[in-house]
């Protein structure tokens, strides 16, 4: 039997001994996947979803209110720059016109009376002036004629802005009969059309949408990481859904990114003969990318990338520890990054494992072959 000792203090640390110690566990190193830094030349080539953007589109709005009169033009109909889309009833622009065309008329014929009249004072001053040296002369008469003579030159001033008026007048109603006609302000293709016959126009309304088939570019989300080697006037080439291929070049780089997604948007330019292709606004296309410029860096693979606060960085295994190591990327090879700082060929890499790894934390794995 076991004295009330022994059973106050063997008990208790048998006890002890059955339970684990996080101490030992906390301690064990966490097993990873390596991959080490290789040197290679950065060139390779990805495929991007794209999309073709007509340059030219939009709404054929009315410059002025109106019935409509007559409407020529129905969706799919394909037009040419000036070409007459619809036209307003023009009764009352046509009568506004003509009396503007009166009122200059009559302006202009105000400007010869006074410049008439402007003469005829002109030659009445002369005449006073000459006989100041004779007998008859008398100051008065030459006071009248100066005032004669000034009034004359401010009717004529007044007659020749009444003129200028009425032309501008006259100018703008020759443009609102213009305007009555709805023309196509470039060539295209009509995809939309909301004037009916008969309905009212307002100013500013949009009567058609028509898209250009002759002027487009090409519009692609391409991944980050793909971004350095997007230089203006880089070329790539593209397939339409059709099998149809054709030849395209960076032109600009947007400055705006997808955080969610990481990408950015690329805008290509392109010029293929409609002849041979047939193009529509928003039509999906796929783009081949040449990636990088030949020349030799060290890679590391994707895997090991992580993304800390937007800044790139990989676990280095350095004497057994994880090692915190932010990079600075360049292009993509594959699947591998072009490093331009942070790691130089033969640093080791975590590739696998490195998501739930503390800087520092003790690692064990296997040498890459």
């Amino acid at each position: 039997m076991l004295s009330n000792f022994s059973k106050r203090f063997i008990l208790p640390c048998a006890l002890l001994l059955l339970i684990p110690a996080p101490s030992f566990a906390q301690g064990r190193a966490a097993a990873v996947l390596v991959d080490a830094v290789i040197e290679q030349e950065l060139r390779s080539s990805a495929e991007v979803i794209g999309r073709i953007l007509s340059l030219q589109s939009g709404p054929v709005t009315a410059e002025f209110g109106g019935q409509a009169a007559e409407v020529f033009a129905e969706v799919g109909d394909k037009v040419s720059k000036g070409q007459v889309l619809a036209k307003l009833d023009a009764v009352l622009l046509t009568a506004e016109l003509a009396r503007a065309a009166a009122r200059l008329s009559q302006a202009q014929s105000l400007l010869k009376a006074a410049k008439r009249t402007s003469e005829h004072r002109k030659s009445e001053l002369e005449r006073q002036i000459m006989m100041q040296s004779t007998s008859g002369f008398l100051p008065r008469n030459l006071e009248n004629a100066e005032f004669a003579m000034s009034n004359s030159e401010s009717s004529v001033a007044s007659a020749q802005a009444a003129v200028y008026i009425a032309e501008a007048e006259m100018r703008i109603a020759e443009v609102r009969v213009e305007k009555a006609e709805i023309r196509a302000p470039f060539d295209g293709v009509i995809v939309r059309r909301t004037i009916a016959l008969g309905s009212y126009v307002r100013v500013g309304e949009g009567l058609f949408e028509l898209v250009s088939i002759d002027s487009y570019e090409i519009e692609a989300s391409v991944p980050s990481q793909f971004i350095p080697s997007m230089a203006s006037g880089k070329a790539a080439t593209f397939v339409t859904q059709d099998g149809s291929t054709g030849e395209a070049q960076v032109r600009a780089v947007l400055p705006k990114q997808d955080s969610r997604i990481r990408n950015q948007v690329v805008r290509f330019s392109a010029s293929l003969p409609t002849s041979e292709f047939n193009f529509s606004d928003g039509q999906p296309v796929t783009l081949f990318l040449t990636l990088g410029d030949g020349r030799i860096a060290p890679t590391v693979h994707k895997d090991a990338v992580l993304q800390k606060g937007g800044q790139a960085m990989v676990y280095a295994a350095m004497d057994g520890k994880a090692v915190a190591t932010p990079l600075v990327l360049g292009v993509a090879v594959g699947d591998r990054l072009e490093i331009k700082s942070g790691l130089g060929a033969g640093a080791l890499a975590v590739v696998r494992g490195n998501e739930r790894l503390r800087p520092d934390q003790d690692i064990k794995y296997d040498q890459p072959e």
